[in-house]
């Protein structure tokens, strides 16, 4: 069954006051929608029925959220930033992996309890770099996120930011020991 320009109005209706105002995905959306109904139609539902099911499916939090993902998306700052943390992430991961595993094998460079090591310029990077910018461009999508989300984004900030300043203190600590009370 083909759907008449009547029931393609409505669609079109329903997708306005949802609050999609970006034509190039109004257009995307019309035409998933449409297919979507007239199979349900075909299978003897009544096309409200079907549109309301297919909306549903589409889009259980409301289409709002799929054009804001879409400007999100396309917007290149939003895609430079997320390239750059997740690099930002790599490099400080393997950084702490390398640190840490030269620290076990007792090579040079890795570092001990009194000098700074590979793996804790890592863990640095890790906390004050790739974390910052992961919550950052989670709270950017912050429509997206729930509350439970958002607090363990919250709290996982938190306590990387306390494990760092555990670790510093353990570190000049360490230092003041080695100089001061040998």
């Amino acid at each position: 069954m083909t759907l008449s320009e009547a029931q393609i109005n409505i669609i079109r209706q329903e997708l306005e006051l949802n609050g999609i105002t970006i034509s190039s995905l109004k257009d995307d959306l019309i035409d998933h929608l449409c297919c979507d109904i007239e199979q349900k139609v075909d299978n003897g539902k009544d096309f409200m029925a079907a549109l309301d099911e297919s909306l549903r499916e589409l889009a259980p939090r409301g289409l709002h959220g799929i054009q804001h993902e879409t400007i999100l998306l396309l917007n290149p700052k939003m895609i430079l930033m997320k390239k750059l943390t997740y690099v930002i992430g790599l490099i400080s991961s393997m950084m702490m992996a390398i640190g840490w595993i030269m620290s076990l094998l007792n090579l040079p460079g890795a570092g001990n309890l009194a000098t700074w090591g590979l793996g804790t310029y890592g863990f640095m990077s890790f906390v004050l770099l790739f974390l910052p910018l992961f919550a950052f461009s989670k709270f950017k999508a912050g429509d997206q996120l729930a509350s439970y989300e958002k607090n363990r984004l919250r709290t996982g900030l938190l306590s990387g930011f306390l494990t760092l300043i555990g670790v510093t203190f353990n570190r000049y600590y360490a230092i003041d020991r080695l100089i001061f009370h040998n």
